[in-house]
């Protein structure tokens, strides 16, 4: 009968080694094939047609920015889906000044969606013999030779230069600004706000009446005074050549064709 023969611990210790080293050569080699194949994937992805930009999808851009947003994205149809650099376009996009925000994202049937949030004009402002439309928040984003008119207009030549696309900075024109919502608080339909380079504001309504402001300083009460004042005249406000809040406390009026004016009483 043969006796047993047992592993010694040296051997058993050499099986276990010999078991690790190959169990390791299996799992790099898996690594290895896997990291392969990982690359072969990106690399197709980042090559093959099927991955090209198929179109553009365009939303909100009117007649002043339409034309320069699809120029703008133009050459990313055809190239790859992945490799879109939509933060760049995006901020290319910005750059325009009549485009407020804007956005770029792909799309699931290949195409990039863009999206395009242009101002709203909200004000004509007269400087140096050009007419610059204004959003509310004091953005120029159009420069024309003809005024607007479908937009109060606000003659401050003292104003400052304006910058395309970026916050016109000028406390005249906050004054002015100001004005407007005041007017339109009360219901007055203002045509024009005039500041002369001393700081006096003056107010053309739509009737052709005016009314002098004189300086911004509690402008809500000259408003709403002058709004008073227009409305308990007992002549027809198209006589009226202008009415005087410039000290709210003490308003007068002076009719077309007199030689002054007439305190309200």
């Amino acid at each position: 009968m043969k006796r047993r023969r047992y592993m010694t611990a040296a051997q058993v210790e050499q099986a276990r080694r010999r078991l690790r080293l190959a169990r390791n050569r299996v799992l790099t080699v898996t690594r290895l094939a896997l990291i392969v194949l990982a690359i072969e994937a990106v690399a197709a992805a980042l090559t093959s047609p099927r991955f090209a930009v198929k179109g553009v999808a365009l939303e909100g851009a009117g007649a002043l920015t339409q034309e320069y947003a699809l120029r703008t994205v133009a050459p990313a149809v055809g190239g790859n889906y992945f490799l879109v650099p939509c933060g760049k376009l995006r901020d290319r996009l910005e750059s325009h000044p009549a485009i407020r925000h804007a956005a770029v994202a792909r799309r699931l049937d290949g195409r990039l969606a863009v999206r395009i949030e242009e101002r709203s004009p909200y004000v004509c402002v007269l400087w140096k013999d050009s007419f610059y439309t204004l959003d509310r928040e004091m953005v120029p984003f159009v420069r024309a030779a003809v005024r607007d008119r479908s937009l109060p207009l606000i003659d401050a030549p003292a104003a400052g230069s304006p910058k395309m696309g970026r916050p016109w900075s000028s406390a005249y024109l906050e004054a002015a600004l100001k004005c407007l919502e005041e007017a339109r608080k009360s219901d007055l339909k203002v045509s024009q706000v005039s500041i002369d380079p001393a700081g006096e504001m003056c107010l053309n309504i739509v009737n052709g009446t005016k009314i002098r402001a004189g300086y911004p300083q509690d402008i809500e009460q000259k408003i709403s005074v002058a709004s008073r004042v227009l409305a308990s005249l007992p002549v027809p406000l198209n006589t009226i050549l202008y009415v005087d809040v410039s000290y709210p406390g003490a308003p007068a009026y002076r009719p077309k064709g007199s030689d002054g004016a007439t305190a309200v009483q």
